[in-house]
């Protein structure tokens, strides 16, 4: 019941139906209507459920009121592993907010089964956030964490680093479109440093992280084993804070990393390039809209021809030309693990098409190729 239309009166009509069918253990009625009014109908459905386990409430425009009472019933409720307060794409929010920031701290203090949360774009701002930081101090059950676009600044992501670190089993962290800059990221250095994170999963994209604070991180990826996908699109890392990361790459078993808009350039796709081709871990690199030219075209080629690991490679919307088209190519007929490489939207001709269609007459791997918005 996705997108369906449902306002306050069709989730009482959904709670009904599941009192009286305790069969179903999924349910989703993200993208509704359903307000406050609906929430705590639902909630009082959940506070007897015992079958329910996946429950799915984002952009239904759910106010403090709501929220309170879904709070409430999770403290009774003994069996709900995933609640989704979230957004759909293009959705309405929620609009939680620090109101009732304290009855979640309470919920998960008191609840023992919820292992995936997600409160992304429900605006909890410092306040609220502190309150929820407390929480997690007490709770060791989440595994996978959504707080993208609640206004997260640096010393309260500070908090929430240190409450990880005191038991929580977390795996997955979203914190992307926050303000979480250099003082955050010097925590989170500091949690991902830890023997006892569990996190596989970070993702700081978005969070006014500069060339510092990239330091802070990579310092922090040195002595991590477990984090395999780190996130990090949409900040201000420039060519020093991607030298810098590029240092620990080698250091760490990070699979995926993502680091389109960040004004990298030339000078920090070479050094990145160069850690690369003896990496063995690294599977999937977004570079997108990075202001990449011809040099960096030429390091990535140099590249393709060493690297073992890489299966996805994103360039697209950057400024390459048939100089480092042509190379690029080269390098990828002889490339023999790549599978997906998207060079979409930068300043390639025909001889950089022609160089690609040699290439893959050579190459056996490569499964897609983007090269639209060029001109070939």
């Amino acid at each position: 019941m996705r997108e369906a239309g449902l306002g306050g009166h069709g989730a009482t009509a959904v709670a009904e139906l599941l009192r009286s069918h305790p069969t179903y253990t999924h349910v989703d009625l993200g993208g509704n209507t359903i307000k406050d009014e609906g929430a705590k109908t639902l909630a009082g459905m959940l506070a007897e459920s015992r079958s329910i386990r996946t429950l799915v409430l984002s952009s239904n425009e759910i106010g403090s009121e709501g929220a309170s009472a879904l709070f409430a019933a999770l403290k009774l409720n003994g069996c709900l592993e995933t609640l989704d307060l979230g957004l759909v794409d293009n959705g309405r929010k929620n609009r939680i907010g620090r109101p009732c920031a304290r009855d979640l701290a309470g919920a998960l203090r008191g609840n023992e089964t919820l292992t995936s949360l997600s409160l992304a774009g429900n605006n909890f701002g410092s306040e609220g956030c502190r309150a929820i930081a407390e929480g997690f101090e007490h709770n060791t059950r989440v595994k996978h964490l959504d707080l993208s676009m609640n206004k997260i600044r640096g010393e309260v992501a500070s908090l929430f680093a240190s409450a990880f670190l005191s038991g929580a089993s977390l795996e997955t962290l979203n914190l992307s479109s926050n303000q979480v800059g250099h003082q955050g990221c010097a925590s989170i250095a500091k949690m991902l440093s830890s023997d006892s994170l569990l996190l596989r999963s970070l993702n700081l994209s978005g969070n006014l992280v500069g060339p510092k604070a990239a330091a802070l991180l990579a310092a922090g990826l040195e002595n991590n084993r477990l984090l395999s996908e780190l996130q990090l699109a949409g900040n201000e890392l420039g060519a020093t804070g991607c030298t810098s990361l590029s240092g620990s790459l080698n250091k760490c078993n990070v699979t995926l990393l993502a680091l389109g808009e960040n004004n990298i350039g030339d000078e920090g796709t070479l050094m990145l390039m160069r850690k690369l081709a003896e990496n063995s871990s690294l599977k999937s690199l977004d570079l997108s809209s990075n202001q990449i030219g011809d040099y960096g075209g030429v390091a990535v080629s140099k590249m393709l021809q060493s690297n073992a690991s890489l299966t996805s490679l994103n360039l697209e919307k950057n400024l390459i030309g048939d100089r480092g088209g042509v190379e690029i190519a080269q390098g990828l007929g002889r490339n023999g693990v790549l599978l997906q490489l998207s060079l979409k939207s930068n300043m390639f001709h025909d001889k950089t098409g022609s160089a690609l269609v040699v290439a893959l007459r050579a190459n056996k791997t490569l499964t897609e190729l983007d090269v639209s918005w060029n001109d070939i």
